[in-house]
């Protein structure tokens, strides 16, 4: 399913790297996706910011030195805030932008916006981007989730679902998960009373 479709309809914050749009022997880039302009108001002065995304991660687009444009380190994390509605789910993105004359937190939508006619945005955008510190540890959880899906498979007749319906599919699966540490738990209970009773 599209990552539009997964956080409204579902409202599952996903954890996956942003495809890239060139890949030369491992030489990546990514898009830049404009998000727009974030004002904040010191005293009388208005100052504005623009915000980008790329490859996943918010950054601060600006003019530097030479007059180039040029992109700022991922900004930081602050809060995920998810609402839900007759409409569906959706969440905000919290991210805490430097500024001289003092910070602020800017909050992002990351579903498509009015008017857009691609899914760019939800292409683009993560809630928890690759160079967030949570990232490695809750996408390392595929590489488990994978091996278990294929343990499984190896127990279906032709690599194919013997029910129909996901709550049929969902039964079998939990009862091979249960059959399978019950299966675990055995072995590893018995070689410990083998090992207690030698020593």
């Amino acid at each position: 399913m599209h990552h539009h479709t997964l956080l409204t309809e579902f409202g599952w914050v996903l954890i996956n790297k942003v495809h890239p749009a060139a890949n030369n022997d491992g030489d990546r880039t990514w898009r830049t996706v404009t998000l727009g302009r974030w004002e904040h108001t010191i005293g009388n002065y208005t100052c504005g910011h623009n915000l980008v995304a790329h490859n996943g991660s918010v950054l601060e687009q600006y003019i530097d030195a030479n007059g180039d444009l040029a992109n700022s380190d991922p900004l930081q994390r602050r809060q995920i805030r998810r609402t839900r509605s007759k409409a569906g789910f959706r969440f905000s993105l919290g991210v805490d932008v430097d500024c001289p004359r003092g910070g602020f937190t800017a909050w992002i939508s990351p579903h498509t916006q009015p008017g857009d006619r691609t899914h760019r945005r939800p292409d683009q955008l993560r809630l928890i981007p690759p160079d967030d510190a949570l990232f490695a540890g809750l996408y390392g959880l595929r590489n488990d989730s994978e091996s278990i899906n294929a343990e499984y498979k190896r127990t279906l007749y032709a690599s194919r679902a013997a029910t129909l319906g996901w709550r049929r599919q969902v039964l079998d699966l939990a009862s091979w998960a249960i059959a399978s540490n019950s299966y675990a738990w055995a072995v590893h209970g018995s070689k410990s009373v083998r090992q207690a009773e030698a020593a």
